[in-house]
């Protein structure tokens, strides 16, 4: 029997026992709420009022009542950040005036756990496919991050924190499905090792992509993912605490991708994938006498993927350090360094191949963090600074400076410059990928986009301001204004000659398996840009039983060639942002049983250097929840209610993009 099988006979046959129900955050206050403790502004536990950037907390109960199925899709409660699905299997997601399929300027992280992947420096959104009913909170930070977390914390940070093992004891049941979102179904169970250990272990399902893109597109691509971990928490002794856990994941997948190389086949190939992956993590945290705390990290993560054009194999070794020092009452340091071995190996296809095929990258790193409250939980200044070496990079140096200053205890004004780069990839330096046309232009050759051993690190020079502003006990407003400075992008690739007509009668040679003369692009760090904007959130309680929240956010991005390159032999490789976005969420609990939600999303035209590329739209989605006992719940979730099809994002490098569809989908839920 098929595990979506087992998970069907399992709804049907698991017996309903009670129990006590987790406290939904919707009880909590505003000031409750601001005032929960985050870790990834500075990676010392503080009070979100009092954290010195723009910092957004999307809790358990926001994920719950959002009627997100996936992980991608739980993060567009966060204000400020793109959030788009390119087909069915594929999301861009970006923050402040880039997004791409990579979302190579963002940092994400799983319980601290980088999943960054070194073919493309960036997130494969679609080996996330997390069980979100595990997470307590993820933290979200727009704006760079580099000298606390490193590379590629450019535009900002995500940090998933999962609930600790001794909150997810006994038995959790969850399943949904319908429409074109993924059915998915998720068994969690947790259990105590005597008095100090605890564990859980679970098993995750999910179908992404069904239905078809409306024709003549090709159809969506079916993703199917399992997933099976465990975690152990123990605490030996009153000063050491320690974690372990892991996870194995199986996929298989239906994949479309562009051909343009055989002409025999047809423009865009439809072929079967698969992969496994799997990954372990240790920590372990000690306590002094003295309240100094140290901090050891060690994880490996092994990929094995077929992505229908080219296959990959990846291996990550990450060892982390850190020890916080309170030198004074009013001073505390925080050091620490890190080694990373990135081991990659391709196989490549005449669509997309790497030359070298494998290669091993490593990546050490040392930080300081210096935290000086001039006058205790009134005016803090917070210097850090961070070194990394890459193997071919070479060596980069990411600052910070930090100010937060709050007058009264409602009111929280910051301020920081910071410094953040993010480092080229496997992509960056072997890259062999040819096409047959630019910006829907067929040509009578072949374009080969080629990396380059010589290109450096993309830079960021960051500056921000914001506050936070408890109006009253029932409102509560945040405002962030930016202005970057990025030197370096290694979005261009140069021709060896001006790419007009008459170049294309001779100089190109023909790659192996295509009879298609070609002409080598390669790749430069050949622009500079700058992006400004800003956003503002305003939260307020209506009523105890009603929260409305509502967010806008607008960037302005301008960019241009360095010195001493051609526009006419320059093809630059587009990034693409909307230049307005708002939202607006209301969660009303009409009754004790009963629960509603509702969400509202803006999205202005998708632009690319200035020129609209997907049409703006509106999007609205609901969720129903109806409480059948204190320990199970069924829910109906209506997305995209206004229009039966609606374009997101555009087919990006060898995937074409789809029209994601409306859809209904009904949840169950059960604790035991």
């Amino acid at each position: 029997m098929s595990l979506h099988g087992v998970f069907s006979l399992m709804l049907l046959i698991l017996p309903l026992k009670l129990m006590a129900q987790e406290k939904d955050l919707t009880s909590l206050s505003l000031a409750e709420l601001f005032n929960v403790e985050v870790v990834s502004v500075t990676k010392n536990r503080g009070r979100l009022l009092r954290a010195p950037a723009a910092v957004h907390v999307i809790t358990q109960d926001d994920i719950r009542r959002s009627g997100a199925t996936s992980f991608p899709e739980a993060l567009r409660l966060a204000p400020g950040i793109h959030v788009a699905r390119v087909n069915g299997s594929q999301w861009a997601i970006g923050m402040r005036g880039f997004n791409n399929l990579s979302s190579n300027k963002l940092l994400v992280m799983l319980d601290g756990r980088t999943i960054y992947n070194p073919i493309m420096s960036g997130v494969l959104w679609n080996q996330q496919m997390i069980m979100l009913e595990d997470i307590e909170r993820i933290e979200v930070i727009r704006g760079p991050a580099g000298s606390v977390w490193g590379a590629n914390a450019v535009n900002g940070v995500i940090n998933v924190v999962s609930k600790q093992v001794k909150t997810t004891q006994g038995v959790l049941f969850a399943a949904s499905g319908g429409g074109m979102d993924p059915a998915r179904a998720s068994l969690r169970y947790g259990g105590k090792l005597g008095p100090t250990a605890a564990w859980r272990t679970w098993i995750h399902h999910e179908v992404n992509g069904q239905g078809r893109a409306r024709q003549p597109q090709p159809p969506l691509g079916v993703w199917n993912t399992s997933r099976v971990g465990m975690r152990l928490d123990w605490q030996p002794g009153a000063r050491d605490e320690l974690e372990v856990q892991g996870e194995l994941t199986f996929l298989n997948q239906d994949l479309n991708f562009f051909n343009y190389v055989q002409p025999s086949a047809p423009a865009v190939i439809q072929g079967p994938g698969d992969g496994q992956a799997g990954f372990m993590l240790g920590k372990w945290t000690h306590t002094n006498r003295r309240g100094d705390q140290s901090k050891l990290q060690l994880f490996e993560d092994i990929q094995n993927m077929n992505l229908g054009a080219f296959r990959l194999s990846v291996r990550t070794f990450d060892v982390d350090f850190q020890h916080a020092i309170q030198l004074r009452p009013k001073h505390s340091l925080l050091l620490g360094g890190g080694f990373r071995m990135n081991t990659v190996e391709t196989v490549g296809t005449v669509n997309l191949s790497f030359q070298p095929p494998d290669r091993t990258y490593l990546v050490s790193n040392a930080f300081a963090q210096h935290e000086w409250q001039i006058v205790p939980d009134r005016l803090a200044l917070t210097l850090g600074a961070r070194v990394e070496r890459y193997t071919l990079a070479g060596s980069t140096f990411q600052p910070s400076v930090r100010l937060m200053w709050a007058p009264t205890s409602r009111q929280a004004y910051w301020t920081s410059a910071s410094g953040a780069v993010r480092t080229p990839a496997h992509y960056d330096y072997s890259l062999r990928y040819p096409v047959s046309s630019l910006s829907g232009v067929a040509l009578p050759v072949l374009l080969q986009f080629t990396g380059s051993e010589t290109i450096r690190p993309e830079t960021l020079r960051g500056f921000e301001v914001g506050a936070r502003w408890q109006v009253s006990r029932k409102t509560v407003v945040e405002a962030a204004a930016y202005h970057n400075s990025y030197a370096r992008l290694n979005d261009t690739y140069q021709a060896p000659f001006p790419l007009n007509p008459s170049a294309f009668a001779g100089g190109a040679t023909s790659p192996a398996g295509s009879a298609i003369p070609t002409i080598p692009l390669i790749l430069v760090n050949g622009r500079d840009a700058t992006t400004r904007g800003g956003e503002i959130v305003a939260h307020y309680d209506v009523h105890r039983r009603l929260r409305v929240t509502a967010s806008y956010s607008a960037t302005f991005f301008s960019a241009h060639l360095r010195p001493g390159l051609d526009p006419a032999s320059i093809v630059v490789v587009g990034t693409y942002y909307p230049k307005h976005m708002a939202q607006a969420r209301a969660s009303w609990d009409l009754s004790s049983r009963w629960l509603f939600d509702a969400e509202v999303f803006r999205t202005a035209s998708l632009t690319s250097d200035g020129l609209p590329v997907v049409a703006g739209f509106t999007r609205v989605d609901f969720r129903l929840e109806r409480k059948l006992s204190e320990r199970l719940a069924i829910s109906v979730n209506g997305k995209n209610l206004l229009r039966p099809w609606q374009k997101e994002f555009v087919g990006v490098a060898l995937y074409p993009g789809a029209n994601i569809g409306r859809s209904f989908t009904v949840g169950l839920r059960w604790e035991h």
